[in-house]
C-alpha cells in the first residue's frame, strides 16, 4: 500500500509538472499579443504558483512527507525534460 501511493503521488508531481511548464509556455507565447505583459505574467505567476503548491499540500497531507518527496520528484523528471527539449541548438564552432 505504501508502495502504490509513493506511485500515485510520483505520477501526480508529474502531471502537475507538465501542467505547470504547459502554462508557462502558454503566459510566454501570448505576451507578445497583449497590451499589459507584466500584469499577464504576474497574474499567471501567481495562478501557476497557488495550484502547485495547493497540490503538493494535498499530497503531503494525504501520504505524508515520503509522498511529497515523490511528488517533488516527479515534477523535477517533467522539469528536465521541458527543459532540454526546449533548449535552443547552438552554432557549430568554428574549426581554427
Amino acid at each position: 500500500m505504501r508502495l502504490l501511493a509513493l506511485m500515485l503521488a510520483l505520477v501526480a508531481g508529474a502531471v502537475l509538472g507538465w501542467l505547470y511548464f504547459k502554462m508557462l509556455w502558454s503566459t510566454v507565447r501570448q505576451m507578445t499579443r497583449l497590451t499589459r505583459p507584466g500584469w499577464w505574467m504576474a497574474a499567471m505567476l501567481a495562478l501557476r504558483l497557488s495550484l502547485a503548491a495547493c497540490a503538493f499540500v494535498l499530497i503531503a497531507r494525504w501520504a505524508g512527507s515520503p509522498a511529497l518527496l515523490a511528488a517533488l520528484a516527479g515534477f523535477m523528471i517533467v522539469r528536465v525534460v521541458y527543459t532540454r527539449q526546449a533548449r535552443v541548438p547552438t552554432a557549430p564552432e568554428r574549426s581554427r
